[in-house]
């Protein structure tokens, strides 16, 4: 009646699997949008469109303006100094442990294989359940492996701490997009990550340069791994503190 319907998106509750009684349908074209959202108190195939959602979205400076943008930043930068300080240092650590190149590279891959497999999976486990949630999992989680990584010792325990590591360090790039979008909203987001991106990149560029020296300080990675292991558990902590901004309101 108003125009085409290009998605359809129908809101359930994740534990009941019932409709929450409203959907996101999004038209073919914004004039057919307007169109329906001026539909107020008609009958649209004999339901009444007055409770039609519109997602809102904030604007870099309004975003800014809210602690949730703050507490973040400071969570994605934690991550970033994390991520590439404790990575970045896999090889140097498990040879120097006594592995094999061969066998630091193996445990590596398995990583890296994990770690892509299962990012579909995060994709839809962040449509069902509150990415706030499943990303604070994950981190700290994270920091848990690194303690039993940094005590690792032959392939019997590399294989399993490395194939579960990729399963849960895998998603946190899916949930961090989807956590900025369904807390910030869709329209500016590439200009709302352009806030958070030099904060992340720059603390992501340190992370290897401050595991490596304090490598070289204390003659092994045991103070370095464990600032991984505080900074990814930091972060997780701070996501539960950033509850949403906003939410979706009937217009």
């Amino acid at each position: 009646q108003y125009g085409n319907i290009s998605d359809l998106k129908l809101i359930t509750d994740f534990q009941t699997g019932r409709s929450k009684g409203f959907a996101f349908i999004t038209f073919s074209s914004d004039e057919e949008g307007e169109k329906a959202l001026e539909a107020k108190d008609q009958e649209l195939d004999g339901s009444h469109t007055n409770e039609i959602v519109e997602e809102i979205s904030l604007t870099r400076r309004e975003a800014a303006r809210h602690p949730t943008f703050w507490l973040l930043l400071l969570s994605f930068s934690l991550v970033g100094l994390g991520i590439t300080g404790f990575q970045s240092n896999w090889h140097p650590f498990l040879t120097e442990v006594g592995f094999g190149p061969a066998e630091a590279s193996f445990g590596i891959a398995i990583y890296g294989l994990m770690s892509g497999i299962v990012r579909p999976g995060w994709g839809i486990l962040g449509e069902r359940f509150p990415a706030r949630f499943l990303m604070a999992i994950a981190t700290i989680l994270t920091s848990i492996l690194i303690v039993f990584f940094l005590n690792v010792r032959g392939m019997n325990a590399l294989i399993p701490i490395m194939f579960v590591a990729g399963i849960v360090m895998g998603g946190y790039l899916i949930l961090r997009a989807l956590l900025t979008a369904n807390y910030f909203g869709r329209k500016h987001i590439g200009s709302i990550n352009s806030l958070f991106r030099p904060f992340s990149m720059g603390t992501a560029a340190l992370g290897p340069l401050l595991f490596g020296a304090l490598h070289d300080t204390y003659g092994n990675y045991e103070i370095a791994f464990l600032l991984a292991a505080l900074a990814w558990g930091l972060a997780g902590v701070i996501i539960l503190l950033a509850k949403p901004p906003i939410t979706n309101k009937n217009k």
